[in-house]
């Protein structure tokens, strides 16, 4: 049995200064309501990264957007990488646009295998996409999106 240490109280469950198998107390988290988000935090840093595979055609696809009631993002640059590096040769693209389309090219690259591209674009919200698509790289590569800039979020008022 684990000995308690004399003055340590209630620090630690109560299963473990009975000794006895008795069934634990849990309280949940308390959920916080929708209307306690009023503050508007500004500069939060961005940095999203998401992977896929290349498939066998050698194309991959990766979209990343804010989530989340009152997200709103400002990205500034785009990272394109994959597996083989910069030697892969691969072409990359970038589109900004909502869920059901990809519109705007908003940037391309001669080495999607390993480059960065400068995005101006405006504020994205909630159903805004950044949509990066690959061709000609690697089959079984990964294929890696890193896209920095800042963010607004709403944060709760205490």
């Amino acid at each position: 049995m684990v000995a308690i240490p004399q003055g340590w109280g209630n620090a630690f469950h109560q299963l473990a200064q009975s000794g006895k198998a008795a069934r634990p107390i849990i309280n949940p988290m308390r959920r916080i309501d929708i209307d306690y988000y009023t503050q508007l935090i500004q500069g939060v840093p961005l940095l999203q990264v998401r992977q896929t595979t290349v498939s066998s055609g050698g194309t991959a696809q990766i979209s990343l957007g804010p989530s989340g009631l009152g997200n709103t993002w400002y990205p500034v640059s785009a990272t394109f990488s994959t597996t083989t590096g910069v030697s892969d040769g691969s072409f990359a693209g970038i589109y900004l646009g909502t869920v059901s389309q990809a519109t705007l090219l908003n940037g391309q690259l001669y080495a999607g295998g390993g480059d960065t591209a400068n995005l101006a674009v405006p504020s994205m919200g909630l159903g805004d996409l950044l949509v990066a698509e690959w061709a000609g790289a690697h089959a079984g590569d990964t294929a890696t999106l890193q896209i920095r800039g800042s963010q607004d979020a709403l944060n709760v008022v205490t």
